[in-house]
């Protein structure tokens, strides 16, 4: 199936911060209710669900982290899951 073209219209500042706001809005709740995204520390399937808008955000912003998200899709652990989303909120500033 081919992939859809990525869409450019967040270059715009309005839209890149509006990316922003929702992606560090996503991760801090990832990271705040941990506890219902993720069971004997890999991510359950409502953690999927969250972390699949997540990537879909960051990958409109940064396709070069593309090889990191699939080996963090393919672990799921927390600690995967926790290394990734720090170094992309130290990015963008979240915290």
């Amino acid at each position: 199936m081919p992939r859809k073209p990525i869409n450019t219209n967040y270059d715009n500042d309005k839209h890149r911060a509006s990316y922003k706001e929702t992606l560090c809005r996503l991760i801090l709740l990832l990271f705040e209710k941990n506890n219902e995204f993720f069971s004997h520390d890999y991510l359950n399937s409502e953690g999927r669900k969250l972390f699949e808008k997540i990537v879909e955000i960051v990958l409109e912003m940064n396709p070069e982290y593309g090889k990191r998200i699939v080996v963090v899709r393919k672990k799921g652990s927390m600690e995967e899951v926790a290394s990734f989303l720090n170094e992309v909120g130290e990015k963008y500033q979240c915290w």
